[in-house]
């Protein structure tokens, strides 16, 4: 009968939880929270105010999300006349640094959003230590009295 020394059993051990870490599908977990209304309209279009969104890593580990060196605009979309309507920011890599959060930092995003409509869906990139990528999206409503645009 072979016998193991304690070194192989503690490698092989260590070998199989690096290949169930590599292996397991990736979920951001991000925090949302609510948008900060900043009092200000945008400087060319007289529809889109200026709101702060901040998230937090609330996940275990360190992942990278799109930078905040510049705002984000939204892009509208107008559903049949009665229904509610919405519009979306979708924050990307595209064209922006991946900035780090480790678990339980945050980041703040400038927002250009087209005041009149009530709800906001959030799409952000993330990505983790291992290259792969997610899409975060999550509803949010708009409070206040010019989120209508009056």
């Amino acid at each position: 009968m072979t016998r193991y020394r304690i070194a192989t059993l503690l490698a092989l051990t260590a070998l199989v939880a690096l290949a169930i870490t590599w292996f397991r599908p990736f979920r951001p977990e991000l925090r949302v929270f609510e948008i900060v209304d900043l009092d200000k309209r945008h400087s060319y279009n007289a529809d889109a105010k200026n709101y702060e969104l901040t998230i937090a890593n609330s996940g275990s580990s360190t992942i990278w999300v799109p930078g905040n060196d510049e705002p984000a605009s939204d892009v509208t979309f107008e559903s049949d006349p009665g229904t509610e309507n919405y519009t979306f920011v979708n924050i990307l890599f595209d064209d922006r640094a991946p900035v780090r959060l480790d678990p339980g930092a945050g980041l703040t995003y400038d927002l250009y959003v087209t005041a009149r409509f009530r709800n906001i869906d959030i799409g952000i990139d993330v990505a983790d230590w291992r290259g792969r990528q997610a899409f975060f999206e999550t509803p949010l409503r708009f409070v206040g009295d010019d989120a209508d645009g009056g």
